[in-house]
């Protein structure tokens, strides 16, 4: 898991509770005053109830978007538009790009994936 998909997850919980701080809210143990026992703590929240969140926030990801794949949009963005043309060294049009864009996109909708 990225650390944006952490930062991700804080700014959702932190969205739903506009009065908290966030330095208490998402405070996570470090090595600092654990025991060699308890180094397992290192990283997770202190508030067992925001780790376990996070932990369930982890496994809908995981279900939800295989290694395999990634969540993309359906029109594509000026960004991805001129990574396509320029992919191909201007072989293609930005036009064509977007065309080929929802051409995927259309037969990923229909099933045709896979």
């Amino acid at each position: 898991m990225t650390l944006n998909e952490r930062e991700l997850f804080e700014e959702f919980e932190l969205s739903k509770r506009p009065c908290a701080k966030p330095e208490s809210l998402f405070e996570r143990f470090d090595s600092n005053g654990l025991g060699e026992s308890e180094q397992h703590y290192v990283g997770k929240y202190v508030d067992s109830y925001m780790q376990e969140k996070w932990e369930l926030w982890q496994k809908a990801k995981a279900k939800a978007v295989p290694d395999t794949h990634m969540v993309l949009p359906k029109v594509a963005d000026k960004k991805m538009i001129n990574a396509g043309y320029e992919a191909h060294d201007g072989f293609y049009t930005n036009g064509q790009v977007q065309d080929v864009y929802q051409a995927m996109v259309k037969a990923s909708e229909s099933g045709a994936e896979g």
